[in-house]
């Protein structure tokens, strides 16, 4: 006479595919945690790149711009602009002053 623990083999083997599905789920679910926290260092990790190279990247434009600007480019086309622009007001009220 069988006992009342002891199940038919049918039942036993449908326990024990039941148990492995869960266990692989698991297993499953476990690996994708662990990709998606593999997933948010990099992201992290990039993030931290993007924001030195933005800061570099700046830094750059700020020396390039520095660089177009020189006093010592624009200090020759200023005197110039000054002498015949004072040349002109002078000749300027010359004439004026021949006119009337």
């Amino acid at each position: 006479m069988p006992s009342s623990d002891s199940q038919p083999p049918e039942e036993e083997k449908q326990w024990e595919d039941r148990l492995q599905q869960a266990e692989q789920t698991l297993i499953n679910l476990r690996q994708r945690y662990d990709q998606i926290q593999r997933d948010r260092e990099r992201k992290e990790e990039i993030e931290a790149q993007i924001q030195q190279l933005q800061s570099e990247l700046e830094s750059l434009e700020y020396e390039l711009e520095s660089n177009l600007v020189n006093w010592k480019d624009l200090q020759e086309p200023f005197w110039l602009a000054v002498r015949f622009g004072g040349l002109g007001i002078i000749i300027g009220w010359v004439l004026k002053s021949c006119a009337n």
